[in-house]
Order: C-alpha cells, then structure tokens, then sequence
C-alpha cells in the first residue's frame, strides 16, 4: 500500500498467542475489500509472551500515518478491546468491534490457548468510553448469540457506552474460525455503508445516544 495515501480498512486480529496459523476472516475481507478498490491495512502483531498491550500500541504507531479520520477500524476479540483503548487517543473514521471483550473473564478463558497473559496490560484499565466518542464518528457491533467466551453483558455494555445498536449473529459462537467464520458477508456489506457515507461526510456530527 502506498504509505502517502490513507488506510480506507484496517484489520486488528485476535488474540495472537498460539493462534498464528488461524486467519479467520482476515485474509478474505482483506481481498474482497481490495476487490473493491479499498486500500486496506493489516498490522502484524506480536504473540506469545510478546503479546502486550504496549507491543501492539508500538505497532500501531509505526503505521500512523497510514490512519486517518475516515479510515474504518475493524477488531476482532482482543482486537477489540485494543481498539477501544487505542481510540482514547487517536482519531478514526469509524471503529467496528467483532466480538470484543471490554474485561478479562478469567473463568471462561481459564482453557482457552490463545488468552493474554496476566500482565498483557489489556484490561488494566475500563475504556474511557467518552474520549473514545469523541474520537470516532460510528461504530458498529458483531456479536454471536452463543459466544461461550463473551458475554452478552459485554455487548450490551458497548452499545449503551457507545450510542449503537448491537448486529446479533444467530449460532455465531465467537465469530471465528473456529464457529465456521472465514467468511464474513455481512460484514463486508457494513463496511461498504459505513464508507460511502464518509466520503459523503453525512458521519460527521452524527448524533448518537449513550450513557456516560
């Protein structure tokens, strides 16, 4: 990608730890997104006992100047939670969250390979939720019915911070591999609206309710 020209969709993955050989989605709404004439970025983030909320925020600053106030920020799981807290001090076109956490759930993660460590920094703190705001002009929200490893309440909790409605996948489970996600329609369809009204500029001021 030329590094002049702004991101149109940049892709935060999933928990890294172990998990390197699963795409899940990524690669194919990476090209279906290219298909469509978006220039798209896909940062490489750091697993295992380099998988720090630090590490991935270096990474992010090395492509800054790739992300601008249009472009369409999209995290997956951990992901999610990194964008959110990302969003606190910088500025995106819009933010959309696929199954993101907003806190640790140790129970439900106690079995699970590809968690953050205890000291991975991610949940050391609840997002700002009004600085993310003020940040961002739109979300959308992903969520699977049947997450075994997100809560409903996690979900719930984003729109009501964030002033959107949540878009619930029936069977969706967390939206991964893993559920049969490596494919992601209807993501793709909320990607394209979001961007034709940012080049509209009909997102800017958009009113938007909440709770603080």
């Amino acid at each position: 990608m030329d590094k002049l020209k702004k991101a149109d969709v940049v892709i935060i993955p999933a928990s890294q730890n172990n998990a390197e050989h699963l795409i899940h989605w990524y690669k194919w709404l990476d090209e279906v997104m290219k298909e469509r004439g978006l220039r798209v970025l896909r940062p490489e983030f750091p697993g295992n006992s380099l998988q720090t909320f630090d590490n991935w925020m270096r990474v992010m600053a090395e492509h800054e100047k790739e992300i601008g106030d249009n472009t369409i920020i999209v995290g997956h799981s951990l992901g999610g939670i990194f964008l959110a807290r990302w969003l606190e001090t910088h500025k995106a076109g819009a933010a959309v969250f696929v199954a993101a956490p907003y806190k640790e759930e140790p129970e439900l993660w106690a079995s699970v390979p590809s968690k953050p460590n205890e000291t991975s920094g991610f949940f050391t703190k609840t997002p700002d939720w009004k600085k993310i705001r003020r940040n961002t002009k739109t979300f959308s929200l992903f969520y699977g019915d049947n997450d075994l490893l997100i809560p409903t309440g996690h979900a719930e909790t984003y729109s009501r911070k964030l002033g959107c409605s949540i878009t619930w996948i029936h069977n969706g489970g967390h939206l991964d591999e893993h559920s049969g996600y490596t494919e992601f329609p209807l993501l793709v369809e909320n990607i394209k609206q979001i961007h034709e009204k940012l080049l509209q500029g009909t997102l800017e001021g958009r009113p938007r309710r909440f709770l603080a």
